[in-house]
Protein backbone atom coordinates (compact mmCIF):
# COMPACT_ATOMS: atom_id res chain seq x y z
CA UNK A 1 0.00 0.00 0.00
CA UNK A 2 1.25 3.47 -0.89
CA UNK A 3 -0.21 6.78 0.21
CA UNK A 4 0.28 9.61 -2.24
CA UNK A 5 0.58 13.33 -1.71
CA UNK A 6 0.96 15.90 -4.46
CA UNK A 7 1.74 19.60 -4.64
CA UNK A 8 -2.00 20.41 -4.42
CA UNK A 9 -2.05 18.39 -1.16
CA UNK A 10 -4.52 15.89 -2.56
CA UNK A 11 -4.27 12.45 -1.03
CA UNK A 12 -4.97 8.97 -2.31
CA UNK A 13 -4.00 5.34 -1.90
CA UNK A 14 -2.61 2.65 -4.21
CA UNK A 15 -2.75 -1.01 -3.16
CA UNK A 16 -0.95 -3.77 -5.08
CA UNK A 17 -2.26 -7.18 -4.06
CA UNK A 18 -0.13 -10.18 -5.14
CA UNK A 19 -1.48 -13.65 -4.38
CA UNK A 20 0.06 -17.03 -5.22
CA UNK A 21 -2.59 -19.31 -6.71
CA UNK A 22 -3.05 -23.10 -6.96
CA UNK A 23 -0.99 -23.20 -10.18
CA UNK A 24 2.03 -21.71 -8.33
CA UNK A 25 1.54 -18.59 -10.44
CA UNK A 26 0.41 -15.17 -9.24
CA UNK A 27 -2.75 -13.10 -9.41
CA UNK A 28 -2.21 -9.34 -9.18
CA UNK A 29 -4.78 -6.62 -8.51
CA UNK A 30 -3.93 -2.91 -8.40
CA UNK A 31 -6.43 -0.61 -6.70
CA UNK A 32 -6.16 3.19 -6.83
CA UNK A 33 -8.45 5.23 -4.60
CA UNK A 34 -10.78 2.22 -4.18
CA UNK A 35 -11.01 1.60 -7.96
CA UNK A 36 -9.47 -1.53 -9.51
CA UNK A 37 -7.12 -0.31 -12.26
CA UNK A 38 -5.40 -3.61 -13.14
CA UNK A 39 -6.14 -7.30 -12.73
CA UNK A 40 -3.86 -10.06 -13.98
CA UNK A 41 -4.16 -13.80 -13.38
CA UNK A 42 -1.74 -16.71 -13.67
CA UNK A 43 1.33 -14.47 -14.02
CA UNK A 44 4.85 -15.86 -13.67
CA UNK A 45 6.72 -13.29 -11.64
CA UNK A 46 9.33 -15.68 -10.25
CA UNK A 47 12.18 -13.85 -12.01
CA UNK A 48 10.92 -10.36 -11.16
CA UNK A 49 13.67 -8.30 -9.51
CA UNK A 50 12.15 -4.79 -9.47
CA UNK A 51 8.75 -3.13 -9.55
CA UNK A 52 8.34 0.23 -11.25
CA UNK A 53 5.31 2.34 -10.42
CA UNK A 54 4.15 4.98 -12.87
CA UNK A 55 1.64 7.50 -11.62
CA UNK A 56 -0.71 9.46 -13.84
CA UNK A 57 -1.62 11.72 -10.94
CA UNK A 58 0.63 14.42 -12.40
CA UNK A 59 3.98 15.88 -11.49
CA UNK A 60 5.07 16.36 -7.93
CA UNK A 61 3.51 13.13 -6.68
CA UNK A 62 5.28 11.66 -3.67
CA UNK A 63 4.64 8.14 -2.40
CA UNK A 64 4.79 7.79 1.39
CA UNK A 65 3.90 5.32 4.11
CA UNK A 66 4.75 2.21 2.10
CA UNK A 67 3.28 -0.85 3.80
CA UNK A 68 4.27 -4.37 2.81
CA UNK A 69 2.30 -7.24 4.29
CA UNK A 70 2.40 -11.00 3.83
CA UNK A 71 -0.59 -13.18 4.46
Amino acid sequence: QFDRYDEDEQEGTMIIDVTKNVLDLYDITVTVDNTVTYEGEDLDISSLTTIQIQSHWGSGVEFRNVIVTKS
